[in-house]
């Protein structure tokens, strides 16, 4: 577990030696090695990777080609056989482990990784107890039927966290025991609301006191997350930092996420838009290179 991580800092610093050494003398660096031919990367998770609504999406996840797995493969030059990509929104830790029933029977994403794989990227845990779905109905977009406030929802989830915590570190472990050689990355969700401050209400109608108990949940469940890849020993991408300025109550010009509507072609309600994608693509592929360039 310790391997992987070192191997991944040895090789951003011979990178980062090498830009050094070009500003010193003028000349310019070296490219980074090429991505060897024969690579294996497998993405998994839920909604957050599919990409649901970006593009024209396909098959019976709605999964979409310019999601960020699609986006970090492309960039490196992987052909299409070397993605594996099986994320599927809804998809919870169990679904992720022993695969889902309902509606469409689909098999455990886990089964995707074996020996001969590379890299694992996976967003997990947020439909775990109902986390992110009971931020979506009860503080985000609620009806005015709504049976429980968004105080009483952002009160009771911290209880699901130590779960969330345990199962999303369970599904980490058993990626590893299938590819112990691999990297494997747990990449956070993007931010869907400021910290503090309002939103408009045509883009996400919550209250000022709503909206800080949302981000306070969101936070938490990074946290969790966060622990979990520890516990684990896996990398974890942390999307949070970045994504200040780019909520789902930010200029539409400027949001990774959509509001309570999306455009067409661009996402679904209250997730990641083409612009968020990328946002994470980018985070994501300098990750992925280090480890393929390395497995030469």
């Amino acid at each position: 577990m310790i391997s992987r991580p070192r191997l991944r800092l040895a090789t951003s610093g011979a990178i980062a030696s090498t830009l050094l050494l070009a500003a010193c003398t003028g000349s310019t660096p070296e490219p980074v090695p090429s991505v060897p031919a024969k690579v294996s990367y497998v993405a998994l998770g839920d909604s957050a990777v599919a990409g649901a609504g970006i593009g024209t999406p396909s098959g019976p996840c709605l999964r979409s080609d310019a999601n960020y797995p699609s986006l970090v493969a492309r960039s490196l030059g992987l052909d299409a056989d070397q993605l594996t990509d099986v994320s599927c929104p809804g998809a919870t830790t169990k679904d992720v482990l022993l695969g889902r029933q309902q509606p469409t029977a689909l098999p455990p994403q886990v089964d995707a990784v074996g020996p001969q794989t590379d890299v694992v990227t996976i967003s997990i845990g947020g439909n775990d107890a109902g986390y992110i779905p009971s931020l979506f109905g009860y503080c985000y977009a609620r009806p005015a039927s709504a049976p429980e406030t968004c105080q009483a929802t952002t009160d009771r989830l911290p209880a699901a966290l130590d779960g969330i915590r345990s199962d999303v570190t369970e599904v980490l472990d058993e990626i590893q025991r299938r590819a112990p050689d691999a990297l494997v990355v747990l990449v956070s969700y993007l931010r869907l609301m400021p910290d503090d401050g309002t939103c408009p209400p045509e883009q996400v109608p919550v209250t000022p006191a709503e909206l800080r108990a949302g981000a306070a949940a969101e936070g938490s469940l990074e946290t969790a997350m966060r622990g979990a890849a520890e516990d684990a020993g896996a990398s974890y991408l942390s999307m949070r930092r970045a994504s200040v300025g780019h909520d789902a109550c930010a200029d539409p010009a400027e949001a990774w996420v959509s509001g309570i509507t999306a455009e067409p072609g661009d996402g679904s309600a209250l997730h990641p838009r083409a612009t968020g994608m990328q946002a994470v693509a980018t985070a994501l592929e300098p990750v992925v290179s280090a480890r393929l360039t390395a497995a030469d």
